[in-house]
């Protein structure tokens, strides 16, 4: 049933757009060929011209030859119905049957409707034309262009509106109701090649033929009506009938000439009407510019045209694909380069070589006897093993202001300073190992390995450079100096101490009172470290 009601509707549009058009042209064409002849010949039209003029011998040869000619013109109209029908049937195929298998051509003659348009009303005038020169001919013995150019220039004005009408009826059905059948996939968002009516010319061709050209035809009748002293007419006796009837065209004078004011001021009016019907596309681009806005980036606009609406529905995909682009870009290499490196460097609009001296906490973690527990296991179990571990160790991190600057193979770094979020980076860096070592414990608990998991974390503060190291081409935001290689060195120093947790006495003396009674620490013997002449001196957490 809604297949046979999708039929009926899809013909209906069709025949009222084809008879609509045929109507109002002829309505047209009858305006424009009474004025035009009066005008320029001061005669009647062709088809008054004819019944008036008739010679006897004409009359015969009318009669005779010309019913076999009108039926010859009747044929050819009906083919080019005929062909019409079957021109446009692939589009009835794909929209009404859902056959695909005419896609292409149903797609080819939908670009093409337009020119389909065009050629059918061409050709009926092109018959009309033909018809009225033979008539001419077979009445008055010769046809001359003089006395009926402006006839056949009322043949052309016809055929123009008529594919005028015929479009503006059809042109919105078209693309808004059915265009999207004639795409797949991806291709209804992509910008459309084909020829199409741009918006400006829409607005203008509105303006000049539902509101300039009716004008003047209005004013054209209008300066036919005589100019007429009102006075004395009414003072001449015995024409009553004949002054009733003039004060009736005088007053039309005045009511037509108010009407192409009137319409002139009203097209003001039409035209912000012309511009509502464009608005809802627009609204709905607005709407998904608001969900892009939001972090939509799934959101999608259907390109159906290749008029400006089309372009601006084209270029907003393309936007949003490179978008989306970019969020997977960032989403993929922020699990590479912190987001918090990122947002500082973009705030600080410092991506560039260099550095800055900083006050920074450096965590340096790695899993004690690594080497062998590698050996006894293959490549890809030794990849399992370290995300499993990582997965586990770097939550604490992350959860108390630090950034993960890098991992080195079982080795993890990690910085805390007020610049990357972590305002109290010491304390900071504590709680983030003391949170690690609990979540190894529970990592072990779950004997997903046949070895137990120990490391060791050593804890140093101080000044150190900050700052992008490598190419104008390839950089990474790194931290060097004595800070960085002494946190280094303490950790390893975890081996001496069979400890897993150590600070350096700048930390621990960095530590206020009421945070050093939530942990027990344990002072160390002074211990050498490579690169140090002075001893240091380390504090172990319990």
């Amino acid at each position: 049933m809604a297949e046979n009601n999708q039929r009926i509707t899809f013909y209906r549009h069709v025949f009222f757009a084809i008879i609509f058009a045929f109507i109002a042209a002829d309505f047209f064409q009858s305006a424009f060929a009474l004025l035009a002849n009066d005008l320029f010949l001061n005669q009647e039209p062709y088809f008054e011209v004819v019944k008036v003029n008739q010679a006897p011998n004409g009359a015969d040869m009318l009669f005779k030859v010309f019913p076999a000619f009108s039926i010859i013109i009747t044929c050819i109209k009906i083919t080019m119905f005929f062909w019409l029908y079957f021109k446009l049937r692939p589009i009835y195929r794909l929209v009404c049957l859902k056959d695909i298998s005419v896609r292409e051509s149903a797609k080819k003659a939908f670009d093409n409707v337009y020119s389909i348009i065009c050629f059918f009303f061409l050709t009926n005038t092109f018959t009309e034309i033909s018809k009225f020169i033979l008539r001419i001919i077979i009445v008055n013995g010769c046809f001359t262009l003089r006395e009926n150019g402006i006839n056949l220039v009322s043949f052309a004005f016809q055929t123009y509106y008529a594919v005028y009408f015929a479009i503006i009826y059809l042109d919105p059905i078209l693309f808004t109701k059915i265009a999207d059948k004639f795409y797949e996939g991806d291709e209804i968002y992509s910008k459309k090649d084909v020829r199409g009516v741009s918006i400006k010319v829409r607005i203008f061709s509105t303006i000049l033929n539902l509101l300039i050209i009716p004008m003047l035809l209005i004013a054209g009748f209008a300066l036919e009506i005589p100019d007429l002293n009102y006075e004395k007419l009414t003072n001449l006796p015995g024409m009553s009938e004949l002054k009733n009837s003039l004060i009736t065209v005088l007053k039309a004078k005045i009511y037509l000439i108010g009407v192409v004011i009137v319409s002139l001021v009203y097209s003001i009016g039409y035209i912000e009407m012309l511009y509502k019907s464009i608005q809802r596309p627009i609204d709905e681009l607005i709407k998904k510019m608001e969900r892009l806005a939001s972090g939509d980036y799934e959101v999608k606009t259907t390109v159906l045209s290749a008029d400006e609406i089309g372009n601006l529905k084209s270029n907003f995909n393309q936007m949003v694909a490179g978008l989306k682009e970019r969020e997977n870009l960032r989403e993929t290499f922020g699990k590479y380069v912190s987001i918090e490196i990122a947002r500082h460097l973009m705030n600080s609009e410092k991506i560039n070589l260099g550095g800055e001296e900083i006050n920074a906490t450096i965590l340096f973690s790695d899993i004690r006897n690594f080497t062998s527990m590698s050996e006894k296991m293959s490549a890809a179990e030794v990849v399992e093993m370290l995300n499993e571990y990582f997965a586990y160790i770097t939550e604490p991190i992350l959860e108390n202001n630090g950034v993960i600057n890098k991992f080195i193979g079982d080795a993890v770094m990690a910085i805390y300073t007020p610049h990357l979020g972590s305002k109290n980076h010491v304390e900071d860096s504590i709680k983030s190992a003391v949170g690690m070592r609990k979540k190894l414990e529970e990592l072990n608990s779950k004997k997903k390995f046949p070895f137990e998991i120990s490391f060791g974390v050593g804890i140093h503060t101080g000044p150190l450079v900050a700052g992008n190291i490598g190419t104008k081409s390839r950089l990474e935001y790194t931290v060097i100096g004595d800070t960085v290689n002494v946190a280094s060195r303490i950790e390893s120093e975890n081996k001496t101490f069979k400890s897993d947790i150590l600070i350096s006495e700048n930390v621990f003396e960095a530590i206020e009172s009421e945070f050093k009674k939530s942990f027990s620490f344990e002072k160390c013997s002074p211990v050498t470290v490579k690169g140090k002449e002075k001893p240091l001196m380390l504090y172990k957490i319990g």
